[in-house]
């Protein structure tokens, strides 16, 4: 199997990322590492690995390519029957691989993605809670799906990215990440879950870190938003993969989220194009109308969301000591 390792400007943490690989207890595996055109020493820090480890395949980028592009210079070369997708700054802990190859021997090739719970930790490692909430008795407190969760990912973000292990034969049919876009996940599964069933193994295998100024972040970026540009593009996508009125209620749920991103964060141009996708999978309640009203007349907003935002992570700092 293979690990492919994204590194972009992650200097202070790509080494524990290498060496979480390096040290997993399953046997067979291919480590790729692929230096996005970093500024800072990231190299330098991969260099120093490399040391130890001369057999790891590594490709550094002159420029920066983006996270998909970059990506599928490793997946070129990859040989391993099954692909992990590492950022340069989270952590697989010991048996992580072993356990997802022994579950997928246990599935058919109809099922394409293995994936986990996650263990959050911050800049300095610290624990900050698990990916998913869990209750008393140590289950999450809501089902997780699993299967076909085509529908299921359309209406709601639920996997936790870090944490899947993929056949190749998923990323050969897909052609490997849209290099169009500025992010690979959203993309990855709406087109893969029309046609694979993912598999959730309930249990914490990968460790990953929130970071001040992480890409989730650029989700709330004012006016020019290439998330929500790309977003919109994958949305689009789904559309067109739809097949049942149910699939089409689950898209419009998550139109309508982004159509509020879109307008709250005065991406003005895109709230026009998310409202006739809207449009085409279902009809405009009032809440949609008043929204539109307010997108058309370029009401600014942003400060106000910005306001929001600071007291919801104030709220959830609290709830969480």
């Amino acid at each position: 199997m293979t690990v492919i390792c994204l590194c972009y400007n992650q200097g202070r943490f790509v080494q524990e990322a290498l060496w979480s690989v390096v040290n997993q207890t399953y046997p067979n595996v291919e480590l790729i590492i692929v230096d996005d055109g970093s500024t800072d020493d990231s190299v330098s820090r991969i260099s120093e690995f490399l040391v130890r480890f001369p057999a790891v395949i590594f490709l550094p980028m002159n420029t920066n390519l983006g996270m998909c592009a970059a990506f599928n210079r490793g997946l070129q070369l990859a040989k391993g029957e099954f692909i992990i997708d590492l950022a340069g700054d989270d952590v697989l802990l010991p048996d992580r691989i072993k356990k997802q190859v022994a579950t997928f021997s246990r599935l058919d090739q109809s099922w394409g993605v293995v994936f986990t719970d996650a263990g959050i930790i911050d800049e300095h490692s610290r624990p900050a809670g698990n990916f998913y909430s869990r209750g008393p008795d140590g289950t999450p407190d809501r089902p997780v799906p699993s299967g076909d969760v085509y529908t299921s990912i359309l209406r709601s973000y639920f996997i936790c990215t870090p944490t899947m292990m993929s056949r190749r034969a998923v990323y050969d049919e897909l052609g490997g990440y849209d290099e169009s876009l500025c992010y690979e996940d959203f993309d990855f599964w709406v087109r893969s879950s029309r046609c694979y069933k993912y598999f959730f193994l309930d249990e914490v295998l990968t460790l990953k870190r929130r970071c001040a100024g992480s890409d989730s972040t650029k989700w709330y970026r004012r006016r020019q938003n290439p998330h929500l540009a790309s977003t919109l593009t994958v949305c689009e996508k789904a559309y067109n993969l739809n097949h049942i009125p149910a699939e089409h209620q689950a898209l419009a749920h998550s139109v309508r989220y982004h159509l509020r991103q879109a307008i709250f964060t005065e991406n003005f141009h895109l709230a026009g194009s998310y409202a006739a996708l809207l449009a085409k999978v279902t009809s405009f309640n009032p809440a949609d109308k008043a929204l539109l009203l307010l997108a058309r007349h370029k009401i600014p907003l942003f400060r106000l969301y910005e306001l929001y935002l600071h007291r919801r992570l104030l709220h959830s700092k609290k709830a969480s000591i």
